[in-house]
């Protein structure tokens, strides 16, 4: 686990929450490390190992490299105490105590496993990213909490969501929501600068020739490591980059200390003004 990282700092908090609540929204923003740290948080602190911890991600991907991070942390073989599983794949096995799924994976596990056995968390991360799935999930899985599996623990993480409505929601009444708590995020400064012509290049070649000179700019030393993100422009994008990338690897001292370029798309805007009533009267 990377005790460093921001979600750290409320640890405590959320252990001694779920000690005595089975429902908790969590708000973090992005980089804090409530994907990686939260589910290792319950399953060592909380469940005592004494369960599974069922992670939802929205997106496959998001599942798949999630669960290779965590494996990596824990120093376990993937598809051991950590795995995931999506359509078409399964990297999971009986010692899973950590697993990273899709919703629809969950709604069909709830068909051929209503009561969830040995399962002790359900944590929807990226909740604001919520679809039909995701909200009947949450719906469905509330349902199973009240009438049988009142041990049952429900977390509700997003770095966005508004979480009055969720917490009202998860709460025992209207005038008595769950407990909601909030982690802080961490900063650092940034420079912008312009290049000094107009390129009429492709944003993508633009993208990829920065991974090329930026180092040589701005590296600070010997081992200077850097990452960078460039937005999603487009078809090629991921080409482009790629390419740099390699020419990084085998480049100048330079170009060698630069990580590597991800291509970055802006996935959750659109759910950012999405109300969270347009979905209660389908979790009711």
């Amino acid at each position: 686990m990377n005790e460093s990282l921001p979600i750290w700092d409320i640890h405590s908090e959320i252990a001694d929450t779920l000690a005595v609540q089975n429902r908790l929204v969590l708000t973090a923003p992005t980089g804090s490390g409530k994907s990686t740290q939260v589910p290792q948080m319950i399953l060592d602190d909380v469940l005592c190992g004494g369960g599974k911890v069922v992670v939802l991600q929205p997106r496959r991907v998001a599942a798949r490299s999630l669960a290779r991070r965590v494996a990596w942390e824990r120093s376990a073989k993937l598809g051991g105490e950590v795995g995931y599983q999506v359509r078409f794949e399964n990297h999971t096995g009986p010692e899973t105590k950590i697993e990273f799924i899709t919703e629809g994976v969950l709604l069909r596990r709830l068909q051929d496993d209503p009561h969830l056995a040995n399962v002790g968390a359900v944590l929807f991360d990226e909740f604001h990213e919520r679809n039909l799935m995701s909200d009947l999930a949450l719906g469905l899985v509330k349902k199973l909490q009240c009438i049988e599996r009142t041990d049952l623990k429900i977390i509700v993480m997003s770095a966005t969501i508004q979480t009055g409505p969720i917490a009202r929601y998860l709460g025992q009444a209207d005038d008595d929501p769950c407990r909601v708590l909030a982690s802080d995020g961490r900063t650092f400064p940034v420079e912008i600068r312009f290049g000094q012509y107009h390129n009429r290049n492709p944003v993508t070649e633009q993208a990829a020739e920065t991974v090329i000179t930026a180092p040589q700019q701005q590296a600070s030393g010997p081992g200077d490591v850097r990452q960078g993100a460039v937005l999603n422009a487009g078809r090629g994008s991921e080409k482009q980059v790629q390419k740099a990338n390699d020419r990084t690897a085998s480049g100048t001292p330079q170009t060698r200390g630069l990580r590597h370029l991800k291509v970055a798309e802006d996935q959750s805007t659109s759910s950012l003004d999405r109300p969270w009533s347009s979905a209660q009267s389908t979790l009711k």
